[in-house]
């Protein structure tokens, strides 16, 4: 049996060499090498008889198994080649995300430069006794503001810069503390407490997307609060799983909304986007492959419940962190 004989020289075999090896090794068939030509392969008297079972029309246990077999290794294959599919269709748009978001930050940043100077020039024109009062203090808000819009931009544009890295471990106390810097947006009166606890593990994601999605926490609670806004970061240990509990002194959440705020759309606040916790909910199930939850926070406000499977948080080997 010759596959130039069979198919000619330029067609060889009708299906993957490692298969005829595997029957090769299995005695189901010999293989013999021509010169210039497809390898050869003999069929073996016990090759035979195990082909004749299984074209048999009665189903004996051997034709069974091996239907099961070669169903397990197509539903395999395919399983792998549309993970592959999916995992690079899904870096495909992390990349065209990454890049929205630093076109989207460079823009901004373009607007706001002529404000700023026009800003500069008006402040630059008054007298000193036009600045005391209500235009000193309206020029100086607008000032603080557009400074710390800025602050925001670059933040925006450098964590945009790895939305599409690849997972590693990092450590958690030192990457909250960057979403709290991002999440303020300039508010110093917030009052943030990330326990000494949690700088004790290293969690693994992407870095900047879960920064990103805290953040998002942060900026929520910051928004909502009336008073003086208060938001605590604690960590509680499970069985198989961590919970990172992020509380707010806010208004909190309705009990009839609490399933809904997840959900594409949903704003609790005039002007929201409702793509915040959208993007939270997101990063958790798909980074951390865990799973977030709303309930009321014993601090008055919210409380959001991350929680984390094990393997994707571990404790330091290198000691804690230093807060910055």
């Amino acid at each position: 049996m010759r596959w130039d004989e069979l198919y000619g020289l330029d067609t060889g075999p009708p299906c993957h060499w490692q298969t005829f090896l595997r029957l090769c090794e299995f005695g189901v068939l010999s293989r013999w090498d021509v010169p210039d030509v497809h390898d050869g392969y003999d069929l073996t008297e016990a090759g035979r008889d195990i082909l004749e079972e299984l074209t048999a029309t009665e189903r004996s246990p051997l034709v069974s198994l091996a239907a099961g077999l070669a169903s397990d290794l197509t539903a395999n294959a395919l399983e792998a080649a549309g993970q592959m599919g999916r995992e690079a269709a899904r870096a495909t748009v992390e990349e065209a995300t990454s890049q929205q978001a630093r076109i989207l930050a460079h823009e901004l940043r373009n607007k706001l430069v002529p404000v700023k100077e026009a800003l500069e020039i008006v402040f630059r024109q008054l007298t000193p006794e036009q600045r005391v009062g209500r235009a000193d203090k309206a020029l100086s808000l607008g000032r603080q503001a557009i400074a710390d819009t800025f602050q925001f931009i670059d933040a925006t544009a450098h964590l945009a810069e790895g939305l599409n890295r690849p997972q590693e471990w990092f450590g958690l106390g030192q990457a909250l503390d960057d979403a709290v810097r991002l999440g303020r947006n300039g508010r110093t009166d917030a009052v943030v407490t990330v326990s000494a606890l949690l700088r004790d593990f290293d969690l693994h994601a992407n870095r900047e997307r879960f920064v990103f999605a805290i953040a998002n926490l942060v900026r929520n609670a910051i928004q909502s609060a009336s008073d003086r806004p208060t938001v605590q970061f604690e960590l509680e240990a499970g069985t198989d799983s961590y919970s990172l509990l992020v509380d707010d002194a806010g208004p909190g959440v309705a009990p009839a909304e609490l399933d809904r705020i997840f959900e594409p759309g949903y704003t609790g606040r005039p002007g929201g986007t409702g793509l915040g916790l959208e993007i939270v909910r997101q990063t958790v199930e798909r980074d951390l492959l865990g799973a977030i939850t709303c309930e009321k926070s014993p601090l008055g406000g919210a409380r959001f419940r991350i929680s984390v499977p094990t393997r994707r948080l571990k404790p330091r080997t290198d000691g804690p962190e230093k807060g910055r």
